[in-house]
């Protein structure tokens, strides 16, 4: 047995103490171990998690006995430390990643649910206003645009130093037909004098003002047609629901957070969707001309899955610390270093303790 050396010698009152503060230390290190097992791999039973965290620390205790024990060797000692020193040390970053992740989230898990709310309630008042005005200044910029570009093909074929259709005019509108999806054809019957060149220039700036006219009409009709995508009543409710969490007797981490911030965060979601493709989607040029003419684009507030909840992953913990709160990110970066402070010296006590107390023997 790897203690079998040291219980050779009786059980002084200093070993006791050292054993039961070890015992207390490695306790904690082997529940936070434990929660974070048990929150990350959800088909993992929680009896499983705890035996999986205890264990890690029996065997870091195992393992850092061994390595006591080859110390005390004079011979071969760096061949026969190399792979329970390495071993150690893996397990080790292992028990201190999840040890961080859960010190993490008794320190701000609460908060950072709290502010879940309140961002999901306050972009639900306001969303559906949102979702109108943003389609609404993307038609409209999508017509001022346009109507730019149209004007640039009339000045050039009104242009008296070189009126008509030349390549420069057939340029300008090769634009215009690739941004509003259609051709015009030039129109006959003009002289190419300055006064034709004008009314050739007029005669298509008005079919051309009349196709966008037609575009911009059916887009419009398309947002109105988008208000159902919202249900009002349905999203009084989530709202009301909402509020009702957001107090001081709320369980933050039970089903009934989890499934209402879910709830609100779904059916932003599919409204967002609805109003995305069923107006973007139709008319995908708006895209360009978004980034073209500077008009703000219809970007989604709130995640799938909830990044609240999703934080209760392990591997979730780096990329939410860097990312997350969106109004300001790196907020929780402290509270994360002190997470993992915690988490060292919690395992550094365990080990001192065990090392110099526990395992101790007379001749040392």
């Amino acid at each position: 047995m790897l203690f079998r050396n040291e219980y050779r010698e009786p059980m002084t009152p200093s070993k006791w103490i050292g054993l039961i503060c070890y015992l207390i230390v490695a306790g904690v290190s082997g529940w936070a171990t434990a929660e974070s097992l048990d929150a990350s791999f959800m088909i993992i039973p929680t009896l499983v998690a705890y035996l999986m965290g205890f264990a890690i620390v029996a065997i870091l205790g195992l393992t850092l006995s061994y390595i006591r024990n080859i110390l005390k060797e004079r011979d071969s000692i760096l061949r026969k430390l190399l792979f329970p020193v390495v071993f150690f040390i893996g397990l080790w970053t292992f028990s201190l990643a999840t040890n961080s992740h859960k010190f993490f989230m008794a320190l701000k898990g609460e908060d950072i649910r709290k502010n879940g709310l309140v961002v999901a309630e306050n972009t639900l008042k306001i969303f559906t206003s949102t979702m109108e005005a943003i389609p609404k200044d993307q038609v409209e910029g999508y017509r001022i645009y346009t109507s730019k570009l149209i004007s640039n093909y009339r000045k050039e074929v009104a242009n008296p130093k070189n009126c008509g259709h030349g390549k420069v005019a057939d340029s300008l509108k090769g634009i215009v037909e690739r941004t509003m999806g259609t051709t015009f054809p030039v129109l006959s019957g003009y002289n190419k004098n300055p006064k034709g060149c004008r009314e050739l220039a007029d005669a298509m700036s008005a079919d051309m003002h009349a196709y966008l006219d037609k575009q911009v009409s059916s887009m419009m009709d398309k947002l109105q047609e988008l208000k159902n995508c919202n249900d009002e009543t349905q999203r009084l409710a989530i709202l009301e629901n909402l509020k009702g969490l957001n107090s001081y007797t709320t369980d933050f981490w039970d089903n009934t957070y989890k499934e209402s911030i879910t709830e609100a965060h779904q059916y932003y979601n599919q409204v967002f969707k609805c109003y995305n493709e069923g107006l973007l989607g139709s008319f995908n040029r708006l895209s360009e001309i978004d980034s073209a003419f500077g008009i703000a684009q219809l970007e989604p507030e709130l995640e799938l899955p909830v990044p609240s909840i999703r934080l209760e992953k392990i591997s979730e913990l780096a990329r939410y610390v860097r990312n997350y709160p969106k109004q300001e990110p790196g907020t929780y970066m402290n509270s994360l270093y002190l997470a993992i402070l915690l988490a060292l010296v919690f395992d550094l006590a365990s080990f001192i303790t065990l090392y110099y107390f526990v395992l101790k023997t007379e001749d040392n």
